[in-house]
């Protein structure tokens, strides 16, 4: 079973998780944010399944996609791959060079793959 944890589970993150889960890589995801509103709506939507701590979640999961502001995704990184032994984080801010400047050095930066918010074809998002 992959596991997939998203850290911010509004618009992006939301859709991220959904479209993992319709393609079929992803079989559980687990949401993690701030804000408890975001969380108990996606689990009544069924965008997750559950939503734990992000070290908890970060524990049980393959993948861990970051859905937050840029400002907040260069603060948190390095915490997050501070925490990953086998897992794949990736991040879905619009820019990357304050990111990848904030994990430079990581030993675990290897561990992270930078991607962007955006998919679908030229003629639908």
């Amino acid at each position: 079973m992959k596991t997939l944890t998203v850290i911010g589970v509004g618009h992006i993150g939301g859709s991220l998780a959904l479209a993992a889960k319709q393609s079929g890589l992803i079989d559980k995801v687990i949401g993690v944010d701030h804000n408890t509103l975001n969380l108990d709506k996606a689990l009544e939507m069924g965008i997750i399944e559950e939503a734990l701590p992000m070290k908890q979640a970060i524990e049980q999961s393959d993948i861990v996609a970051i859905s937050i502001p840029v400002n907040a995704i260069q603060s948190i990184l390095p915490e997050i791959l501070d925490q990953v032994t086998h897992q794949t984080v990736i991040d879905v801010g619009s820019t990357k060079k304050n990111i990848i400047k904030a994990i430079a050095h990581h030993p675990k930066r290897k561990n992270f793959i930078g991607t962007h918010p955006m998919a679908g074809t030229e003629f639908s998002g």
